[in-house]
């Protein structure tokens, strides 16, 4: 019943006109002049000598800007109650100001999103290579009287894109200075959630929103289910932006990724052709998309079938880029894990509950000190491999939001650009010339036609169900499914985000906006430094995932209890040494020493909260 609503709702949808929405821009104090804000961007010691060219204007920088979750609400404000959505009303704690409200569920005034775009315009421009855009570009629809229609989202995405122009070109063939790489989220189509397989009126208008973001040769590909890719660097490193509704829980015409006609299943054979073809060409390669790969959003079926890629092309894969949740976070995935299968009962009730509540995330707010404090117990779980490089794991980073659900946030990743001139060039391989990327998408739209027509895939019996990912690549049936990449074993050379190499990311800065200073004049608009991975308490020299695993380890350290349980240099239970029992006073100076450092554990946890909550105090409150 649920999924026929919904599904009359997507048909009801087709009808709507499109209206375009007036400039809201101009509509914003344009006299508000934004400081010139001084950068914790010092010029990269690796940057190489002459500089490497990203576009025939523009020099590599060695660093890039992650934006998520914008959320414009031009029916927003001031001075309303927020559970209006700050629509109308009267605010009776005075905190519904000119740029947002802290810490609620209303969406970021047009002033906020102005301000935002003309503090990356003055300070971002010409210091990054390239923008990771994940999507969600439309308000919420948590107002009865302002209901949100197709049109209006189509409209909001067309005028978020017009917030580029000052990235616009001169060049006919290249529309803007730099790469923008947006993904779709899940409040970016009607009904929000729901996402069916292309082509579709959705994936087409999306498609001609995005026409200069989009390489045109994929065009086709992009009609079937909204994602692709783009060369940030051309020939050297790439961006794939992945449509995560395929792979949604909360998408109620979406069920996991074991079956054919399955859209999920579809897209990971995308991505295997993608994949398989970076790595022929020597390129490497960001995932990114809107709603991160965890238990609590991605079906089963798909986040054990996608930390299996990211395993076995470590040597191609540097890590993912999300937003969605809000909360600013790390996430190790496991290959070796084996995701739990929810009931019909359980799922049903996740889909229609998140449907029908309007909210973005599947936890509530309130909810998000529980799931960090799951979060961290999992830290507390992570083992050793054979390689000591812990490539079992790979790396998808969460962002914070624009949206004010906290404070508005964005990320300024630095990147070794050591090498990048002798880097393999993916247009000759031995002297040949590789195929033209228009064969590569032709194959992609052969590959996905074929599996419209064959029949389903064996399915998997219950010895199957129950192994993990890599398990399961030993014991294939004659017809095997080609959404499991092969097992390469140990014969990958491990990439950037296992070894500091090419393309390793080396640090990010993380900025924030202190609106409630801004909005009660204290201070001018402007975003500023919150935390940097290299300072304390992260003290990364580099951000490879063993580097992450040591703050896990760190952050997990105080539930954990001491170091006969937790090993940080080597993850194992240590050996209790009777000669140590024996000697008092050498057992005193090691319990001095492991109290030191779940005291230390204890402080950096609390900094990675108010840091995850994008030092809004959220995890203070009452």
């Amino acid at each position: 019943m649920y999924l026929n609503f919904g599904l009359l709702f997507a048909l009801a949808s087709i009808a709507l006109s499109f209206n375009l929405l007036p400039d809201w821009r101009s509509l914003s104090d344009s006299n508000n002049e934004l400081p010139q804000q001084p950068l914790d961007l010092p010029i990269a010691s690796d940057s190489i000598t002459p500089p490497a060219k990203i576009s025939k204007n523009r020099e590599l920088k060695g660093r890039f800007l992650h934006i998520t979750d914008i959320h414009p609400d031009p029916f927003y404000k001031e001075n309303t109650d927020t559970d209006t959505a700050c629509h109308r009303g009267k605010d009776e704690d005075g905190t519904t100001g000119k740029y947002g409200h802290p810490n609620s569920r209303c969406d970021s005034p047009m002033t906020l999103v102005n301000a935002t775009f003309d503090w990356i315009e003055k300070n971002l421009k010409d210091e990054i290579d390239f923008i990771v855009w994940t999507g969600d570009n439309v308000r919420h629809d948590r107002d009865n009287k302002h209901p949100r229609t197709e049109s209006h989202i189509f409209d909001m995405n067309k005028l978020m894109v017009q917030y580029l122009d000052f990235l616009k070109s001169d060049d006919p063939i290249q529309a803007y200075e730099m790469p923008v790489v947006p993904s779709i989220g899940n409040n970016d189509v009607y009904p929000h959630n729901l996402f069916a397989e292309g082509p579709t009126l959705q994936t087409q208008e999306f498609y001609r929103i995005w026409k200069d973001l989009v390489p045109e040769n994929q065009m086709h590909t992009f009609y079937r289910g909204a994602s692709f890719m783009t060369e940030v660097i051309p020939g050297k490193l790439v961006v794939i932006a992945i449509n995560t509704l395929y792979w949604f829980q909360s998408n109620p015409i979406v069920d996991g990724c074991d079956r054919r006609k399955d859209p999920g299943h579809k897209q990971f054979r995308f991505l295997s052709i993608m994949l398989q073809e970076f790595r022929e060409r020597g390129m490497k390669v960001w995932i990114s998309g809107h709603v991160p790969p965890n238990s609590k959003n991605f079906e089963p079926s798909c986040l054990d079938r996608y930390s299996a890629w990211m395993h076995e092309y470590r040597d191609v894969v540097v890590g993912g880029l999300f937003g969605h949740m809000n909360v600013d976070h790390f996430l190790l995935l496991d290959s070796k894990a084996k995701t739990p299968e929810l009931s019909v009962t359980e799922k049903n009730s996740m889909k229609f509950t998140c449907d029908i509540e309007d909210d973005d995330d599947i936890i509530s707010t309130l909810g998000k000190i529980e799931y960090l404090d799951d979060l961290r117990e999992s830290y507390a779980e992570i083992e050793d491999d054979d390689s000591g490089l812990h490539t079992r794991y790979s790396m998808s980073y969460v962002g914070s939001s624009i949206i004010p659900t906290y404070l508005p946030g964005l990320r300024v990743w630095e990147y070794n650009i050591t090498g990048v001139e002798e880097a393999q060039n993916s247009v000759y391989s031995n002297g040949q010339p590789f195929r033209p990327w228009s064969e590569v998408f032709n194959e992609i739209e052969q590959e996905l036609a074929r599996l419209d027509e064959e029949d389903e895939y064996q399915p998997l019996g219950e010895e199957e169900l129950a192994m993990s990912s890599i398990d399961f690549q030993k014991k294939k049936k004659k017809k095997a499914d080609p959404t499991w990449p092969p097992n390469f074993g140990k014969h990958v050379n491990p990439g950037p985000a296992y070894v500091p190499q090419t393309f390793t990311p080396t640090r990010y800065v993380q900025y924030f906006a202190n609106l409630t200073a801004a909005n009660l004049g204290d201070k001018e608009f402007t975003y500023e430094k919150e935390y940097s991975t290299d300072q304390s308490p992260y003290n990364m020299p580099d951000l490879v995932v063993s580097s992450w695993v040591d703050f896990a380890r760190k952050l997990a350290r105080e539930i954990v209890g001491n170091d006969e349980k937790l090993d940080i240099s080597a993850g194992k239970k240590k050996k209790k040494n009777k000669k140590n029992k024996k000697d008092k006073k050498k057992k005193e100076k090691k319990e001095k020493k492991n109290k030191k450092k779940i005291r230390e554990s204890h402080k950096a946890w609390q900094v990675y909260l108010k840091h995850a909550f994008i030092s809004s105090g959220f995890e203070l409150l009452d």
